[in-house]
């Protein structure tokens, strides 16, 4: 197949979504950018015909979008020991779970027989 080291001026300025993964070798396979998009949090792609095709600014764009920083503080979090009253207990989104509304009502209940 040959090498992935493509200049700027070697990519098409668009390209069918089968064609990708052979310019981008971020996504190993046409499917992964099938189910980014079906999910919609792929690159931009416009529907022509029966194809999907991606703008080749839209997916660098969308590749520079989703840099993360090294792990260059990872030893600093690591060896430090976190303050329990600092650290807050992750709130959970949605209706809680019956479980869990029995407990805050246990729980009220034994704050109202404390006092």
């Amino acid at each position: 197949m040959g090498s992935y080291d493509f200049s700027r001026s070697d990519v098409p300025e668009a390209l069918e979504r089968s064609e990708v993964p052979r310019y981008f070798r971020q996504f190993r396979d046409a499917r992964v950018l099938k189910k980014l998009a079906h999910a919609r949090k792929g690159p931009k792609y416009q529907i022509i015909g029966r194809s999907a095709w991606y703008e080749t600014a839209d997916i660098r764009a969308w590749l520079e979008a989703r840099k993360a920083p090294g792990p260059q503080g990872h030893n600093k979090i690591e060896n430090s020991t976190p303050n329990p009253s600092v650290v807050a207990e992750k709130r959970r989104r949605g209706r809680p779970t019956k479980t869990e509304q029995r407990h805050r009502e246990l729980e009220r209940q034994a704050a109202v027989l404390s006092d």
